[in-house]
């Protein structure tokens, strides 16, 4: 599985689905060079806080 990416600093940890319309406000201002971009990862990024891969 490979990881979303975000913005350097940033990592998202037990959020939940309900709270992608909160995070994402943070990560466009995190982000301002890339404005349609690394916020449309949060989804996958949640889920992987959600279940994240044992690390190796």
């Amino acid at each position: 599985m490979s990881a979303p990416q975000l913005p350097d600093g940033i990592a998202i940890r037990g959020a939940t689905h309900a709270d992608t319309a909160s995070l994402e406000p943070v990560i466009r201002l995190a982000d301002p060079d890339n404005p349609d971009g690394s916020w449309r990862a949060l989804p996958s990024v949640i889920d992987q806080s959600l279940a994240p891969e044992p690390l190796t």
